[in-house]
């Protein structure tokens, strides 16, 4: 597998990064949408674990994460998200002139901007999508002042940034992988106003539009995920119409469920999805 990386125009001309893990014979495609405060060289240990499947795997990083232009977190609106991810859908990756399946991947946050990007887009919501711990609603505790303060700033200074209250310990248990989140100097633990109070209202419109999405799905979270509602997410997955859905709940684990111990049982559901859907 070869990686290759370069640069796409966001929709107000910044400069965002993405990376392709390129193989030599190609029956799909997998693009994968990072999570809040990551990017999308995270997902490089997944793409290795693939690289025997015929498949060749984009990860793009949002503005203001990873290697992409952007201050730290800040965006105006979230939907500056969906709006680059548009773009990298159809300009970059060309979904709409592939001729090989494409697989849909998000994780987090990064799966809400997919749903949410996809609600606008009849004809890719039929597309094969995997989620990993998707966000659809809030766990973890949030101060209250510093609910105040971002509702306060939503209105009057969208791209004020907080830290975002995720400890590392919440995303893995893996002491490797904890270790390896401090080192990471592409991370960051800061989010806007403006990216915030969006998605929450985001998060409610893709649960009750759910049955908008019919093609094959695959969902995996823990149980219960610390940061994002499982409740939420077990929601999700019960209003999605047909039969082609599979949401799969693991005890005892973090939000990473890919960077957790026993990351090796996620892989194996994604592998068995793409072989049984796609390939």
């Amino acid at each position: 597998m070869k990686q290759e990386e370069s640069f796409f125009s966001g929709f107000d001309g910044l400069s965002l990064y993405f990376q392709l893990w390129r193989n030599e014979n190609v029956n799909a495609h997998l693009i994968i949408t990072h999570g809040q405060g990551e990017h999308g060289g995270c997902y490089g240990n997944l793409a290795e674990a693939l690289v025997d499947l015929p498949l060749q795997v984009w990860a793009w990083d949002w503005r203001g994460h990873g290697r992409s232009e952007g201050p730290r977190g800040a965006v105006r609106d979230f939907y500056e998200y969906t709006q680059d991810y548009e773009i990298f859908l159809k300009r970059v990756v060309k979904i709409d002139s592939l001729r090989l399946p494409v697989v849909l991947m998000g994780h987090s946050m990064g799966g809400l901007i997919q749903l949410k990007t996809l609600l606008g887009f009849p004809e890719y919501q039929r597309t094969p999508m995997i989620l990993s711990a998707p966000f659809l609603g809030l766990a973890m505790k949030v101060p209250v002042w510093k609910k105040v303060v971002s509702r306060w700033a939503y209105e009057w200074a969208p791209q004020l940034t907080m830290f975002n209250e995720i400890q590392f310990n919440q995303l893995s248990s893996d002491p490797k992988a904890i270790e390896a989140y401090r080192k990471d100097y592409l991370r960051h633990r800061r989010i806007s106003a403006g990216a915030f109070e969006p998605a929450l209202k985001a998060a409610g419109d893709v649960l009750v539009r759910a049955p908008f999405f019919s093609g094959p799905i695959l969902g995996f979270a823990a149980d219960p995920d610390p940061l994002v509602s499982t409740p939420r997410i077990r929601e999700f997955f019960d209003r999605l119409k047909g039969a082609d859905q599979t949401l799969k709940l693991f005890s005892r684990r973090k939000h990473e469920i890919l960077n957790d111990s026993g990351r090796q049982d996620a892989i194996r559901l994604i592998r068995s999805f793409l072989e049984e859907k796609v390939l």
